[in-house]
């Protein structure tokens, strides 16, 4: 029996993306961060900001995300380019 070396941990991110309306909650879809380098601000709002533009700004009325701070503060980005929209963190996480 041998033992092998990671040269690399093994790291995977996934950001997963779930949509509730009035007929229930519908995940959406996964998008795997795994390759990527940095978690900033920006990054998360890139994010956010494409999911409105895919599910179509005038049915996106709230943004719920957990409580990490590069993601707070993509949320207040988001609220500055879109003002009708409420950004919150869930109160779970």
């Amino acid at each position: 029996m041998s033992r092998q070396k990671l040269e690399k941990p093994l790291h995977n991110s996934f950001k997963n993306i779930i949509v509730k309306n009035t007929r229930g909650t519908v995940f959406k879809k996964s998008i795997d961060a795994s390759n990527v380098t940095s978690s900033t601000a920006e990054y998360y709002f890139g994010l956010m900001d494409k999911m409105v533009n895919e599910i179509d700004e005038e049915f996106v009325v709230q943004v719920v995300t957990d409580n990490e701070s590069a993601i707070k503060g993509s949320g207040h980005m988001l609220m500055q380019k879109r003002r009708h929209l409420y950004w919150s963190a869930c109160f779970a996480h």
